[in-house]
Order: C-alpha cells, then sequence, then structure tokens
C-alpha cells in the first residue's frame, strides 16, 4: 500500500467535507494521507488499536464482526464511496471492535488522531461535522441494539408460549380424536340398545343412578395405589360382565365417584340380558362427558395463554403514556416466563399491596422493565432458586421490589450494570444492552431504579411517581 500525493479537491468526494473550504481542505490534505487499496486489503482488524479516520473517495469496504460472540466475524454493514469511518473526534474508543476489508478497490484518505486536537482549533467546524457523524453513529448503533435487545426477548418469549401452547394444543387435537370415536361408535351402540330395548322403568333407574353421580361427584382425593385399586376392581366387574372397552370404562366410571360395590347395585335392579348394552350407554355417556370437559379445559387454557400475552403486549390499547396498574404487567410478565420457572424449579413468592395507585406509563416499555429484571434473575439463579415480587406504596410513589437469592453481583461491578454493553454472562450470552434499556425506560417515566446485592440475595428497587398519590 503507497501513499500517493492526490490534489485537496479529491477530499470533496467525501460527503461530509462537500461544502468545506478550501482552506481546511487543504489542511486535512497535509496532515493526512492517501492509500490506493486493492481487494482483500485490510484497514483494520478486530482487536487492533483504533487510530485511524478514514474517508472512502472510490472502492467499497464491507465491515464485519463477531455479533453474536461465537468467534466468527459475519458481514454487519458496507462502507461506500463517500462514507466516512475509523475513529471520529472525541470517540472513547480504543480497540477496533470489527475489521474491515476492501472488495472493491479504491482511494481511502486517511488521518491519524493525534491531529485531533489541532483540528478542533484551526478548523472547528470541520471537527463540528465529524462529532455530528459520530453521534448519527451512536444513535445507529443504540436502535440496532436496542432492536437486537427486543428480538432476542421476543424470541424467548415466543420460545415460553410455544412450549405453553403445545400440551394444551396436543391435549385438544388427541382428546377430540377420541371423542370422533365414540361418536362414530354411536350408531352402533344404539342399535345393540334397540335390539333389546330397556323399558321405561329400567331406564329410569340408570338415569337417577347418573344424576346422583353427578350431584355427589367431586375430585376425590386418593393417592395413585389406593386409585389403582380401584381401577383394577372395575375392570375386573366389567370384563365379568363382558363390558366393551373395560380399561375406558372403569376410567371414566371412576372420574364420577363409581365404585365397582355400586355397580352391583345395579346389576340387582336390571335383567342381566340388559345389563350389558345399559353398562355400554352409560359408559358412553360418561366418557363423552369427560372428553368434552378435557377439550374445554384444554381450549381454557389456551384463552388464557393469549390473554397473557395480549395484556403483557398491549397490543388492543394504545400507544400514548396512561394510567397503568402495575401489578397488572407484574402477573402478566410473569405468566410469560412461568415455563422457564418450571425449568429451573424456581419457587415465586408474589406480594402486591392492595390498593396500589396507578403510574403514568408507556405499559408495553414498563413490561420490558419486569421481562429484563426477571429474565436476568432466573439465569443467575441455580435450580430451586426464589424469587419475591412486591409492591407497596411509599409517599407519593409506587415501589416495585424484585428480589432473587442467586449468588449476587460482585460489589466492584455493581455500579456498571446499567451502563450500555457492560455484561456479566459468558460471551455470547448476553448483549449488554438489557439493563440499559431499563435504566433508560425508568428514566423516561421519571422513575428511580437500585440495585443492592450481596451473596444470596439481590434487589431491584423501581419506584414511579404514583397518580393522584
Amino acid at each position: 500500500m503507497k501513499e500517493l500525493v492526490i490534489d485537496h479537491q479529491q477530499l470533496r468526494a467525501i460527503h461530509a467535507f462537500k461544502n468545506l473550504t478550501d482552506e481546511a481542505l487543504e489542511w486535512l490534505a497535509s496532515k493526512g494521507y492517501f492509500r490506493q487499496l486493492e481487494v482483500d486489503d485490510y484497514l483494520f482488524k478486530t482487536g487492533e488499536e483504533a487510530v485511524n479516520m478514514f474517508g472512502l473517495i472510490s472502492g467499497k469496504i464491507q465491515v464485519l464482526a463477531d455479533i453474536d460472540g461465537k468467534g466468527v466475524e459475519r458481514p454487519v454493514f458496507v462502507i461506500t464511496a463517500g462514507d466516512i469511518n475509523g475513529i471520529l473526534p472525541y470517540s472513547r474508543l480504543k480497540n477496533s471492535t470489527a475489521t474491515a476489508v476492501m472488495t472493491k478497490p479504491g482511494l481511502v484518505f486517511f488521518l491519524h488522531k493525534e491531529h485531533f486536537r489541532d483540528l478542533s482549533y484551526e478548523h472547528p467546524a470541520v471537527t463540528q461535522v465529524l462529532v455530528e457523524i459520530m453521534l448519527d453513529r451512536v444513535r445507529t448503533a443504540s436502535r440496532a441494539q436496542n432492536q437486537q435487545t427486543k428480538l432476542a426477548a421476543l424470541g424467548k418469549l415466543s420460545a415460553g408460549l410455544a412450549h405453553e401452547l403445545n400440551n394444551p394444543a396436543s391435549a385438544i387435537k388427541r382428546t377430540s380424536q377420541d371423542l370422533y370415536g365414540k361418536l362414530a361408535g354411536l350408531p352402533v351402540m344404539v342399535q345393540k340398545m334397540l335390539d333389546n330395548p330397556p323399558s321405561a322403568e329400567e331406564m329410569q333407574i340408570m338415569m337417577t343412578f347418573l344424576a346422583s353421580k353427578k350431584a355427589e361427584h367431586q375430585s376425590m382425593s386418593m393417592t395413585l395405589m389406593e386409585r389403582n385399586s380401584l381401577e383394577d376392581e372395575l375392570v375386573d366387574w366389567l370384563e365379568e360382565v363382558d363390558v366393551e372397552n373395560p380399561y375406558e370404562a372403569a376410567e371414566s366410571f371412576l372420574e364420577m365417584g363409581i365404585r365397582a360395590e355400586e355397580l352391583d347395585e345395579i346389576r340387582d335392579q336390571l335383567p342381566e340380558e340388559k345389563l350389558k348394552g345399559m353398562l355400554d350407554w352409560l359408559d358412553h355417556m360418561m366418557s363423552s362427558k369427560r372428553l368434552v370437559k378435557d377439550i374445554q379445559e384444554a381450549s381454557g387454557r389456551i384463552a388464557d395463554l393469549v390473554g397473557t400475552i395480549k395484556s403483557y403486549s398491549h397490543m388492543d390499547r394504545s400507544k400514548a403514556m396512561q394510567s397503568v396498574e402495575v401489578e397488572e404487567g407484574l402477573k402478566s410478565t410473569l405468566g410469560i416466563l412461568s415455563h422457564k420457572f418450571k425449568k429451573k424449579q424456581i419457587e415465586v413468592d408474589i406480594h402486591l399491596a392492595d390498593n396500589l395507585p396507578p403510574i403514568n406509563a408507556f405499559p408495553g416499555e414498563l413490561n420490558q422493565v419486569w421481562t429484563n429484571i426477571i429474565d436476568n434473575a432466573i439465569d443467575a439463579m441455580e435450580p430451586g432458586g426464589k424469587l419475591l415480587v412486591e409492591t407497596k406504596q411509599v409517599r407519593e410513589f409506587v415501589q416495585i421490589s424484585i428480589v432473587d437469592n442467586g449468588p449476587g453481583i460482585p460489589e466492584e461491578i455493581a455500579t456498571r450494570i446499567f451502563e450500555p454493553f457492560f455484561t456479566t454472562k459468558k460471551q455470547g450470552s448476553g448483549t449488554g444492552m438489557g439493563l440499559d434499556i431499563v435504566k433508560r425506560i425508568v428514566d423516561n417515566h421519571n422513575g428511580d431504579i437500585q440495585v443492592h446485592s450481596e451473596p444470596g440475595r439481590t434487589e431491584f428497587l423501581a419506584c414511579f411517581p404514583a397518580i393522584n398519590a
């Protein structure tokens, strides 16, 4: 790479320098240098000291970075002719966090950072232009990181929702198939009953018995051994009278609280030749009802989950700041993360104050706060940990406390956890943006958030001005 002597007017090809004075361009050209770079030439590499600002007069540059912490650099953006990159005045960047390589030959202008101080004195207008570029870069990076954090959170929530929905959805599919089989067999069962139809008195005996079991039935508290013993007795009894599907019938009968000795009473009141058909009918009625009940419970669970998601995302509400009950968001967030609590067997203790006043807030943003804090707490705790969520009113403020019994945050880094890009997680496990976002959201709501930590107890304490306190 050979340094070239180029007319300073060439610098006008750089967008930021287009309207500079000739004097400013001459100063830049005299302090910097030009190089003609070829394909695969590097401008900087990850980890190298950041020492140069550069402007691309012609050609194209690909920037690569290890964005997921897996040790593989991937393309992140392209620098085209007219762009400025590298280190800029007042930047605190020490080492490059990415790699830049030429993908199309071109002319590049370099200015070493040692000239930035003189530049600010002699040509402050140029420095102002460069600082504006840096601020735009920071805003763009912040938006990108914010979006990445939201997408990561969405991925976690989607995985949890899929996990929670899978069980009731599978239950509905399986149970509806069983119910369809029952209904498909109904004509055959009716035909068998019509071959030897029961009298009105005999039918009344069965209807009275069924009605009595509906009235008496309640969830029976019994051990698995007791249940298995009663079910075995029912199977033996039903096989003796040649009932179809005795195992399924025994399960349905036991669910309704029917025991073998009660079936003996029915047998004493019905003719032997009609008993089997009547018991088949009874089994059909109760098992069909049980299957419908199972479908209702599973679909109700899905409806509850959808309601929780709707409440969490506030997708049916205005995007303007509004009066918000903080307990509503806390409950929906805990519901969304319930699969993670189950996975790590974490006990959740909730103490929500009565008559807590509302606060002015953006509900969706507030839920981001709870999600980031609670998700971090889950990650920090060992299986079997304990999470405490507590709310109360303190003077004119609503106070929310989230406490975990994890290992705690070392004192030397506790003051830095709200800094952008600072993370205590392993490489690739966190962006360091979660708590920075939390701090910015709380500040946006005129609130305050603090952390108090020691081994075995970490508390995040957030306070927001109450409405009509």
